[in-house]
């Protein structure tokens, strides 16, 4: 609320950023509920100066809305039950996710551009 008191800020203007780990409590009233305040953040908030960090172990969690305004993605190692949907709902080969077998390596997608591996850093290698 106090975003939207402030109102539209300039394009490219990030004035908070919200990270949200454990995203599915958020998500709780239903995927496709487009008033769910994650929907609602995913839709809306940017156009405030409010960007948006969500993290949670299943894709499941999100609902279209979500991942078609969220600009960067980023997948880590899966369990084998959950490939399939994964690759599917964010147009990846499934080999791509069957070769993230290391702790730490995974797959980033910024904007419209195409996946690339990565290594995330871990907490405890930072300075």
């Amino acid at each position: 609320r106090e975003a939207m008191l402030a109102g539209e800020a300039p394009p490219g203007k990030l004035r908070t950023l919200l990270v949200i780990d454990e995203a599915r409590l958020l998500a709780l009233r239903g995927k496709g509920d487009p008033l769910g305040i994650l929907n609602r953040l995913a839709t809306e908030a940017r156009k405030y100066g409010l960007g948006l960090l969500l993290a949670s172990q299943d894709l499941e969690h999100f609902t279209r809305d979500i991942l078609t305004n969220v600009a960067a993605k980023l997948v880590l190692m899966h369990a084998e039950t959950a490939i399939r949907t994964t690759a599917g709902r964010l147009l990846l080969e499934k080999g791509q996710l069957q070769a993230l077998r290391e702790p730490f390596t995974g797959l980033v997608k910024l904007g419209g551009g195409g996946w690339k591996r990565v290594r995330v850093r871990p907490y405890y290698e930072r300075a």
